[in-house]
C-alpha cells in the first residue's frame, strides 16, 4: 500500500521529470541546457543508487557514484536506442523523441520502484548543508574568477584575473594543510573539486572555439558531429584505423549526441563546457579513494599533485574519450577497493567496466593488464586468491573488451592493438638507442638541455616530485613507512610502478599512448607515493616534528611545481610558455598550429566550402594547421578529400586552395616538413579567388 510519504516522494520525482520535459519540448533557452544537464547527469544514477541501497557511502561518494551511473546509463541506453531503433525502421534513432521516450520510461519505472521502499536516505544524502564560512566563500570564489579570467583573456587578451586565480590555489592548499581550525579536513573534498574545476575551466573556456592543446579534438569532434548530424551511430562508417578506433568509442559518439540532442546545444559547447565539468570529478573521486588508504591529508596532497601537472588541464582537454574513461577508471578503483565487498560494488564493477571499454580502448587495456598481473602475482606470492580482484572480474572485462573491439568499426581497435604490439616488439633492438625514445622521456630523465634558467628550475621541481615517488616506492616495499595495505592494493601499486619503468625503458612503448598520458594515468596509483617519499626522507633526516617538516617540504616542492606547470612563473618572468596563461602572447605559429587556436574568419571560410563546394569531386589543398584544426572539425570535410599544401603543389583543373588566417594574414604556411611563406605559393596568382573574408581565402584552379 502506498502511504502519503511515498505518494509525496513519487509526486516530487514526477514533477521534476515533468519540468525537464517541458524545458525540452518547448525549448526554453538556458534553463533547458543547465537544468537538463544536471538532471540527466545525476538523477538516473541517483535512483539506481537508491534502489541498490549500498552501505557506508558518504555524501560525496553518493554523488560521484550517481554521476558515474548516470553517464553509463546515457551511453548504454543510447546504444540500445540506436540499435533497436534502427532495426525497427527508425532512420534517426538518436533524435530527441526516441531518446526522451526511453529516458522517461526508465525514470518512471525506477522512481516507482524507489517509492515502494520504506526509506529514502540516499536521495537525501546529496542535500547541500554547508555553513558559509570565510574560507568556504574563498573556495567558491576561485572558479568564478577562473571563468571571468578566461572571458577576460578572450575579450581583452589580458590574463591578470587568471594570474590571481592561479595564485589563490596554492594559498588555499597551504591553508588546508597547516590550519585545520580555519580549514577543517571536511572541506578537503569540496576544495579538491573546486581546484579541479577552476584549473580545467581556465584552459577550456579561453577563446570562442575549443583549444586542442595538440590533442585529438578535431578527430573526436568530426566523428561526434558525423553521428549527431545523422542521429545515428554507424559503427562501420570509417575504414581507416585512426577514425575507426575513435568511432568505436561511445564516449565521443553516443554520449555527446545524447547531450547535444536533448539539451539542444551546439556540439562545440558540449565538448568545451560539459565534458570538462564531468572530468573535474576525477580528482574528487581519487581523493575519496586515496583518503581511505592513506588518510585525508595524504589524499589531499596526492590530488594536488595530480592536478598540478599540465597534462591534467591541457592535454586532457583535447581528449574527450579519455576524460570520460578516467571517470570510470577512478570509480572502478573506488568500487573494487571500497571498505566492504558488497553487491553494490559488484554491480558497479560490471557497469563501470563496460562503460570503460566503450569509452577508451587504451585505458581499458591498461586496466585489464594491471589487474591481471595483480591476480597472477598474488596467487604466485601467497598461494591464495586476491580478496578484491577475482578471476570472474578479469574474464568479464576481457570478454566485453574482446567482443566490443572486434565487432565494432571493422575490428579497427583490435587491429590497432596488434599493430602497437608488433611495433613495440620491432623496436626492441633499439633498446640502447636513446633517440628511439620520446623527447619527453629524455626531458624527464634530465637528458635534454633546458632553454632558460626558468625551464631548468621548472624541471628541478618536476624531478623532485619524481624522486619523492621513487623514495615512496622504496619505503613501501621495504616497509619503512607504517601503512597497512591489503595484498591486492599493495601489488597493484608495485605493478603500476614497474609499468611506469617499462614505459621509460622500452623504446616505442610510450608512443602507443604518449608518455605524458601514461604518467598522468599511472598517477592514479602512484601519486600518494610522492607523499610517502617525503615522509620517508623526513624520517631519515629528522627526529622530531616529522609530520610538520614533511608537510612543509611537500609544499616547498609542490607549490613551485604547480606555479611552473601552470605558466604562472613564466608569465611573471616573460618567458616563453605553452600554458593557457600565455595564449594571449604566444606567437602566431605556435598559437594556431600547436595550440589549435581557430578564429571566426577561418571557421566561416571552412563552412562556406562545406555548403558551396562539391569537395568530393574538387580536391581541397590546405596547410597542416587547417587540416589538423579546421576542415574536419568545422566543415565535416573528411581527410580523404584534402591534400597537403606546399610551395611545390601542382593542382589540376577544378581543385581548390584554402587559406586560413595564419596563412593569409600572418604569411605562414605549415607544410608536412617545413614552413614557408604564403608569397611562395606562386600558383595562387593564376587561380581565381572565389571567397574571402579578410581572413580566410579560397582559390579555385580554372582554365
Amino acid at each position: 500500500m502506498i502511504n502519503k510519504s511515498k505518494l509525496k516522494l513519487f509526486s516530487v520525482l514526477i514533477f521534476i521529470q515533468f519540468i525537464v520535459n517541458i524545458l525540452i519540448l518547448f525549448d526554453i533557452p538556458i534553463a533547458r541546457q543547465i537544468i537538463s544537464f544536471i538532471y540527466f547527469t545525476i538523477m538516473p544514477g541517483l535512483l539506481i543508487v537508491q534502489l541498490l541501497k549500498p552501505e557506508g557511502l558518504d555524501k560525496t561518494e553518493t554523488l560521484v557514484f550517481s554521476i558515474g551511473l548516470s553517464i553509463a546509463f546515457l551511453m548504454i541506453s543510447g546504444l540500445l536506442v540506436n540499435e533497436i531503433g534502427f532495426l525497427l525502421g527508425l532512420s534517426r534513432p538518436l533524435s530527441s523523441l526516441p531518446l526522451l521516450i526511453v529516458s522517461n520510461i526508465f525514470m518512471l519505472v525506477t522512481a516507482f520502484l524507489v517509492v515502494l521502499k520504506n526509506d529514502y536516505d540516499t536521495l537525501l544524502k546529496i542535500q547541500i548543508n554547508w555553513k558559509f564560512t570565510p574560507i568556504l566563500i574563498l573556495v567558491l570564489l576561485i572558479p568564478i574568477t577562473s571563468i571571468l579570467g578566461a572571458m577576460w583573456v578572450t575579450k581583452l587578451r589580458n590574463n591578470l584575473i587568471l594570474l590571481i586565480t592561479i595564485a589563490l590555489i596554492p594559498f588555499l592548499i597551504s591553508l588546508g594543510v597547516f590550519s585545520k581550525k580555519l580549514f577543517p579536513t571536511k572541506l578537503y573534498a569540496i576544495a579538491t573539486f573546486i581546484v579541479s574545476l577552476s584549473l580545467i575551466l581556465h584552459s577550456s573556456l579561453i577563446f570562442t572555439y575549443p583549444i586542442s592543446y595538440g590533442s585529438d579534438t578535431s578527430y573526436e569532434l568530426f566523428i561526434f558531429k558525423s553521428t549527431e548530424s545523422k542521429a545515428y551511430w554507424n559503427s562501420t562508417l570509417f575504414q581507416d584505423m585512426l577514425h575507426g578506433r575513435v568511432n568505436s568509442m561511445a564516449s565521443v559518439t553516443i554520449l555527446p549526441t545524447f547531450y547535444s540532442t536533448l539539451l539542444n546545444l551546439d556540439p562545440l559547447y558540449v565538448r568545451k563546457i560539459f565534458y570538462p565539468v564531468i572530468f573535474c570529478l576525477v580528482p574528487l573521486i581519487l581523493f575519496q579513494f586515496w583518503k581511505k588508504k592513506y588518510g585525508d591529508t595524504k589524499g589531499f596532497f596526492a590530488a594536488f599533485l595530480l592536478m598540478s601537472s599540465n597534462t591534467f588541464y591541457m592535454e586532457m582537454i583535447g581528449l574527450g574519450r579519455q576524460m570520460i574513461a578516467e571517470l570510470f577508471l577512478a570509480l572502478l578503483l573506488l568500487s573494487i577497493f571500497g571498505e566492504k565487498k558488497t553487491l553494490f560494488n559488484k554491480i558497479c564493477f560490471l557497469i563501470f567496466s563496460f562503460a570503460l571499454v566503450i569509452s577508451h580502448y587504451a585505458l581499458a587495456e591498461i586496466f585489464l593488464g594491471l589487474i591481471s598481473l595483480v591476480m597472477v602475482l598474488v596467487v604466485f606470492l601467497t598461494k591464495n586468491s586476491p580478496r578484491r580482484i577475482t578471476v570472474t572480474m578479469i574474464l568479464f572485462l576481457f570478454v566485453v573488451m574482446f567482443a566490443w573491439y572486434v565487432y565494432t568499426s571493422n575490428s579497427k581497435v583490435f587491429e590497432s592493438t596488434l599493430s602497437f604490439g608488433n611495433n613495440l616488439v620491432g623496436q626492441l633492438d633499439e633498446f640502447f638507442n636513446l633517440s628511439a625514445r620520446e623527447p619527453t622521456i629524455l626531458r624527464a630523465l634530465g637528458l635534454e638541455q633546458a632553454g632558460t634558467i626558468w625551464n631548468s628550475l621548472s624541471r628541478l621541481f618536476g624531478y623532485l616530485t619524481e624522486l619523492f615517488i621513487v623514495l615512496g616506492f622504496i619505503a613501501l616495499i621495504t616497509k619503512r613507512i607504517e601503512i597497512k595495505f591489503e595484498i591486492d592494493f599493495y601489488i597493484l601499486t608495485v605493478v603500476s610502478m614497474v609499468f611506469l619503468a617499462l614505459v621509460i625503458v622500452l623504446p616505442g612503448m610510450s608512443k602507443t599512448l604518449n608518455v605524458t598520458r601514461f604518467y598522468h594515468t599511472l598517477l592514479f596509483f602512484l601519486a600518494p607515493l610522492c607523499i610517502l617519499g617525503t615522509e620517508f626522507l623526513t624520517k631519515l633526516l629528522f627526529r622530531s616534528n616529522r609530520q610538520s617538516i614533511a608537510s612543509t617540504l611537500l609544499l616547498l616542492v609542490l607549490v613551485p611545481y604547480f606555479l611552473f606547470q601552470t605558466g604562472f612563473v613564466y608569465e611573471l618572468t616573460g618567458t616563453q610558455s605553452w600554458a593557457p596563461l600565455s595564449l594571449h602572447r604566444m606567437d602566431n605559429y605556435r598559437l594556431y598550429f600547436w595550440s589549435g587556436y581557430v578564429d571566426d574568419k577561418s571557421v566561416y571560410g571552412v563552412r562556406w566550402i562545406s555548403k558551396n563546394v562539391n569537395y568530393e569531386y574538387n580536391r581541397i589543398y590546405a596547410d597542416l594547421s587547417s587540416i589538423r584544426n579546421l576542415l574536419r572539425t568545422y566543415g565535416l570535410i573528411g581527410d580523404r578529400y584534402v591534400s597537403y599544401l606546399s610551395n611545390t603543389t601542382i593542382l589540376s583543373q577544378g581543385e581548390l586552395v584554402y587559406l586560413n588566417s595564419l596563412n593569409s594574414i600572418y604569411n605562414i604556411v605549415v607544410t608536412e616538413q617545413y614552413n614557408c611563406s604564403t608569397g611562395e605559393l606562386r600558383f595562387l596568382k593564376t587561380m581565381d579567388r572565389i571567397y574571402t573574408n579578410s581572413g580566410a581565402e579560397i582559390y579555385k584552379n580554372v582554365p
